[in-house]
């Protein structure tokens, strides 16, 4: 439940949420509450030919995949900035 997932984030420097499918657009809520969706990055298909690696705010869709993930650091890196939009093999 969000207050669980809140209570969380709140005592950690860096978490990774599993299995994020349908809950999705609860998550990203969730995070965007806790301003951190610019300290997010959103994970599916890796190590397929249609993976996707992007920060949070540019995968706002309706929903995921089911094993897709979403990280959390609250570092000062600024590691967000630097993912590329959508990453495809060749």
């Amino acid at each position: 439940d969000n207050e669980t997932i809140r209570a969380r984030l709140e005592n950690c420097d860096a978490a990774v949420i599993i299995k994020v499918g349908r809950h999705f657009q609860r998550i990203c809520e969730l995070l965007s509450q806790m301003e951190l969706t610019g300290q997010a990055a959103y994970a599916e298909r890796i190590s397929l030919p249609e993976q996707k690696l992007l920060p949070l705010a540019s995968a706002r869709t309706g929903s995921a995949p089911y094993f897709s993930l979403i990280l959390v650091y609250k570092g000062a890196e600024e590691w967000v900035a630097g993912l590329e939009i959508a990453v495809e093999h060749a």
